[in-house]
């Protein structure tokens, strides 16, 4: 994954104070949430096997494979 797009966009989202998103890595099938905490970002990352927790949405119920999964649409 370029490191650059991140950046900036990590830059972005702490001038918007997004309370949460998810960067999705195909090539290293994991999913980071970052959630702003304290006017920083904290961040988890989540591999295969595992299933992801988000605070914002505390019912929702998805494993990085269905994740990665859905962006292999043929």
């Amino acid at each position: 994954m370029a490191a650059l797009p991140i950046i900036f966009c990590l830059y972005r989202c702490a001038n918007l104070k997004i309370p949460e998103y998810w960067i999705v890595d195909p090539i290293e099938s994991k999913v980071t949430v970052l959630l702003w905490e304290e006017e920083l970002y904290e961040q988890t990352e989540f591999f295969v096997n595992q299933q992801l927790f988000s605070p914002t949405f505390p019912e929702l119920c998805i494993t990085v494979e269905q994740i990665l999964a859905a962006g292999n649409i043929s």
